[in-house]
């Protein structure tokens, strides 16, 4: 695979990780999902306890990135040195179980 499919696959992740972000935040201010002050705690403030799921989407749509870009060119699988049979619906549902 050439470096520039890495690089795709690498904006991906992190665009839409830094553009859920925000969303994550407001979305556990809004339903609570904060970590509270207390006196075994750090924070002087709630601190919202939502975003794993921006950095889960990321890695899910550079996934899906990876399924793209072999299908559309699959002689990008030809080049790749390491795992060329990798199974993604695998991958799809065993980071979504973790």
């Amino acid at each position: 695979m050439d470096w520039y499919l890495y690089g795709v696959v690498f904006l991906v992740a992190a665009t839409v990780t830094f553009v859920l972000t925000p969303y994550a935040i407001k979305a556990a201010k809004h339903y609570g999902i904060v970590d509270l002050p207390g006196e075994n705690r750090v924070n002087t403030k709630p601190v919202p306890r939502f975003g794993g799921t921006s950095l889960f989407l990321g890695v899910m749509f550079s996934l899906a990135t990876l399924v793209v870009i072999f299908t559309a060119m699959p002689q990008a699988l030809s080049n790749l040195k390491v795992m060329p049979n990798i199974n993604y619906v695998g991958i799809f549902f065993a980071i979504s179980l973790v």
